[in-house]
């Protein structure tokens, strides 16, 4: 998403009202590998020489970039990547909490979201996530999940997206993130009236959205015509309840 000026706006039965102004950007980032490194001679530890797709430094010839060291900008110090996860090893994720109070401080900029789903006997495993899940929801704690991929830490938060999906949001660690600024929200300062007057105000000037609202009409819609035949809808056997795997242990 590039950084830009949005206007805000409501539009009923064709008018168009005006909501708020506001600039949306990344509000955080994590420098690339690119950014504080160089591809070098292994030999000489020199940029080599790119010659048809080529890299040629000290008599060799080097077909792709991997084949090159890898050292830290302005020097030749060398930046060795372990593999930190064994072939096949299964990751452990560590689980940890925090209150949102002492956690509305931190950076929780969005790498990646993923989606969580767990066996379909498992309920064990669905009990436990569901009393994570409720500890977010009802008592304002962070469930914070760290484990080890391939050759980088993780740190991601346990979450239920909008469309109430549980998902795992990885989010960039506080120790790599580049900060810019963005709103925040007290959501202590909370009242009954601030809750009225929200509804007032949504029935007033926002109207309802439709599946029509989630599609987009720009050049991305040629890819999609060859590889979506229907539209992106819960489908039943695929969407997985927790609340409906725990009943049939129940049973």
């Amino acid at each position: 998403m590039k950084p830009r000026k949005l206007k805000l706006v409501a539009k009923v039965m064709g008018m168009e009202t005006p909501i708020a102004q506001v600039h949306i950007q990344n509000f955080a980032n994590e420098a690339e590998l690119k950014d504080w490194t160089d591809l070098v001679c292994p030999k000489c530890l020199e940029k080599p020489k790119y010659i048809g797709s080529k890299y040629e430094c000290c008599g060799e010839t080097y077909s792709w970039w991997g084949k090159l060291a890898r050292v830290i900008k302005g020097t030749k110090e060398i930046l060795h990547i372990p593999r930190l996860l064994k072939e096949k090893e299964l990751a452990v994720g560590y689980l940890w909490k925090m209150s949102r109070e002492n956690f509305a401080v931190y950076c929780d900029a969005t790498k990646n979201e993923r989606g969580v789903i767990v066996e379909q006997g498992d309920s064990g495993s669905a009990h436990n996530l569901f009393k994570m899940i409720v500890a977010t929801e009802r008592l304002n704690h962070v469930i914070i999940v760290t484990y080890k991929d391939t050759t980088e830490e993780v740190v991601a938060l346990l979450k239920v997206s909008d469309s109430n999906r549980i998902m795992l949001k990885e989010i960039i660690p506080v120790n790599l993130a580049q900060m810019k600024e963005t709103l925040m929200l007290d959501r202590e300062v909370i009242t009954e009236q601030d809750i009225k007057e929200a509804k007032a105000f949504l029935d007033q000037f926002i109207p309802e959205a439709t599946e029509e609202t989630l599609k987009v009409h720009d050049y991305r819609v040629a890819w999609a015509e060859g590889h979506i035949v229907e539209p992106v809808v819960k489908e039943p056997e695929r969407v997985q309840s927790l609340t409906a795997i725990m009943a049939k242990v129940k049973q």
